[in-house]
């Protein structure tokens, strides 16, 4: 940054900051997602994450072979797409 000295001089100040600890922290972040990740997409059982209200936000292979909706089809449909619809009394 263009920066004026006490004297009258102009010059430059460089400000370096060391982004080392940050870096290794997010690449141990990354890797332990990675990893989250493939034990979920691998899980012989149904994982479907939600958000506090009950949209659906991730669906597992599994979840799709249970329900037979893709991932596309139901993100940000609530839980209540899965419950199938009560039918009239009389049936």
């Amino acid at each position: 940054m263009p920066t004026a000295f006490e004297d009258g001089n102009h010059g430059f100040t460089f400000i370096i900051e060391n982004i080392t600890p940050q870096k290794k922290y997010q690449e141990m972040l990354e890797i332990s997602e990675a990893r989250y990740r493939g034990l979920v997409m691998s899980s012989g059982e149904a994982i479907i994450g939600t958000t506090a209200d009950g949209r659906i936000v991730s669906w597992n292979p599994s979840a799709e072979r249970l329900y037979g909706f893709t991932e596309n089809e139901v993100t940000a449909r609530t839980l209540g797409t899965l419950v199938p619809e009560e039918k009239p009394q009389g049936y």
